[in-house]
């Protein structure tokens, strides 16, 4: 109680807003359960549909993206997912 006290007011418990919302959390098992399904369907796509593999070039060479392809964007979530324990410490 002291603790909490001796914090300022415009601070937010992060660690506590990560247990109220523990339950939304739950997408990210079945992403990372079909992660490496889906990059192996997406190389696939990309060497038997000509459309889909220029849609990814077309998204790699957008200077936006900062010559990132398709994949990395979809790596994002798990490497998001690994960095919260340590935002937690």
């Amino acid at each position: 109680l002291e603790v909490e006290s001796k914090r300022p007011q415009n601070t937010i418990d992060v660690g506590q807003l990560f247990l109220d919302y523990s339950d939304r959390f739950q997408v990210y098992a079945e992403y990372c359960a079909n992660a490496t399904a889906a990059k192996k369907r997406m190389e696939a796509l990309a060497v038997s549909n000509t459309r889909f593999a220029e849609f990814c070039e077309r998204a790699r060479s957008n200077v936006l993206h900062k010559g990132l392809d398709t994949a990395s964007f979809l790596i994002k979530p798990l490497q998001r997912l690994c960095q919260y324990p340590l935002l937690l410490r």
